[in-house]
């Protein structure tokens, strides 16, 4: 039996249908972003990874694997002593840990006014058709016969 998943059965595509066009583009838009912003962790993960690798490869006294010596080009850091190697790439890994957090903070806030503001004027019409359904003039009977206040009976 074959399972296939179907874009217009996931949530995220039911939901951006209840929205207008412009906010739904926008709400895959950050959708987007946020798997790109993804790749910033990966990336600060490999250079953790890459650290281990070579703090490991340095103790055993082993020569360095092609590919390693050749990030180590690519990055400039082939000459340089073994600590500041780990230093900078500590940094960096750490820069680009923290910078996609703070991204993803800030797209996060922006995700949550927007829907927050679509609710809010959401919200707002569906009280507004409410009550006036309730409170119509013409089912109040107001326009007929003007009432004082103290001629208003109130049933219970």
């Amino acid at each position: 039996m074959e399972t296939t998943i179907k874009l217009t059965n996931s949530p995220i595509f039911k939901f951006t249908r209840i929205l207008p066009k412009r906010v739904g583009i926008q709400l895959y838009v950050v959708i987007l972003i946020q798997i790109i912003a993804g790749f910033l962790d990966l990336i600060g993960l490999i250079a953790i990874a890459f650290i281990g690798t070579l703090t490991v490869k340095s103790m055993q006294s082993k020569g360095f694997r092609f590919r390693m010596e050749e990030i180590l080009l690519i990055l400039g850091l082939f000459n340089l002593a073994l600590q500041k190697q780990v230093a900078i790439l500590g940094v960096l890994a750490g820069v680009l840990v923290l910078s996609k957090t703070i991204f993803s903070i800030l797209i996060i806030r922006k995700t949550k006014s927007l829907l927050g503001q679509r609710y809010l004027k959401f919200q707002v019409s569906l009280i507004k058709n409410y009550w006036v359904r309730i409170f119509s003039l013409s089912e109040l009977n107001l326009l007929k016969k003007p009432y004082l206040p103290s001629q208003l009976e109130f049933h219970c």
